[in-house]
């Protein structure tokens, strides 16, 4: 049995709900997450109608049945005091711890021109480093977990090359989050190989279930730090009535379905700067011929590792736009391996 389809007016309304919470809620709705339907178990029929004795023990005929007995006359009702229906006593709801009011370092770093500036690791990482109440050795406890995280996410990202060159591409630029749902959902379900449970659950979520930080913790990253770079990064400006907010619903929605894939972009792009860093063995190793990695060799000239990210990649992609996918495949794959 499926579940029904917000309407307009009520995914604008979810896409204004802020956090990161709303977010994976979202990608339920749309469709994302795998099982969005379930189907319904229908009993077969039987291969014939059973008779009116079918299954129905009888009882031995030497043994007389007794009589049952009669049934007693119901008791009479009190009178003088009305039946009055009794309300179903409600569980208690939890009470949620509130948040302290403490400052923290905004993760929202702007150009001279006031633009928005990209952060170098995952937004929920970056808003986890800043969160005061964290306890400031987790990240040392935690270095062989987030390793293994990476690498998943790194091998996600080479399985599924096509849809990470995608979304690269502008894939979320060129959607209409304002199209009808069911409309959307089909135009989305091609994310679906990089979405749970292919992928690991947001990294906020897996830490609170996993016992490394509290659920007072995590939700003070998710709805104050890593809130204010969204409503930054979208342009809500926080004194907005929610009637003003609701005009960002669509651009809400992309904005929030888009942040699932942050992680995995990270790791394609971490794996993609590991292949440059290794070129030449990782291209041995993925089948190149001879030809190809010494005609590749002069553009990786000066490249170091204090090269900004985006001009690595831009290398990357200018040294591989004559491979194949397969092949793109391969050498992401071989420099995974040489971790």
């Amino acid at each position: 049995m499926s579940i029904a389809s917000p309407t307009r007016s009520e995914s604008r309304r979810l896409a204004t709900v802020s956090g990161l919470a709303t977010a994976i809620s979202l990608a339920a709705v749309i469709g994302l997450a795998s099982g969005g339907a379930s189907a319904q178990v229908v009993t077969p029929p039987p291969a014939k109608n059973p008779g009116p004795t079918d299954h129905i023990p009888l009882a031995p005929p030497s043994i007389p049945i007794p009589a049952r007995p009669a049934t007693p006359p119901p008791a009479p009702r009190p009178t003088g005091q009305p039946l009055v229906a009794q309300p179903m006593p409600r569980p208690a709801k939890p009470v949620r711890e509130a948040l302290p009011d403490v400052p923290f370092e905004s993760i929202v770093k702007r150009d001279a021109q006031g633009n928005v500036l990209a952060l170098s690791e995952p937004m929920e990482l970056a808003a986890l480093r800043a969160t005061p109440t964290i306890d400031k050795n987790l990240f040392e406890k935690i270095t062989p977990y987030l390793n293994d995280r990476e690498l998943t996410f790194e091998r996600l990202a080479a399985n599924n090359l096509d849809i990470v060159e995608l979304i690269e591409a502008g894939f979320f630029e060129r959607v209409n989050f304002n199209q009808p749902m069911p409309q959307l959902q089909e135009e989305l379900k091609v994310l679906r190989p990089i979405f749970p449970p292919a992928a690991p659950s947001a990294l906020t979520t897996d830490l609170r279930t996993k016992g490394y930080i509290t659920e007072p913790v995590a939700r003070f990253s998710t709805s104050k730090v890593l809130q204010q770079y969204i409503d930054a990064r979208l342009g809500i400006k926080p004194d907005l009535t929610p009637e003003e907010r609701q005009a960002f619903g669509p651009k809400s929605l992309g904005f929030v379905i888009q942040m699932q894939t942050d992680e995995l972009m990270f790791a394609y792009r971490t794996a993609a700067r590991r292949a440059l860093a290794t070129f030449p063995q990782s291209a041995a190793k993925a089948g190149l011929s001879e030809e190809a990695i010494a005609a590749a060799k002069p553009s990786l000239t000066g490249l170091t590792a204090e090269t900004p990210a985006d001009m690595a990649h831009k290398t990357y992609r200018n040294l591989t736009a004559g491979l194949t996918l397969d092949q793109r495949q391969a050498l992401l794959n071989a420099a995974i391996e040489a971790r």
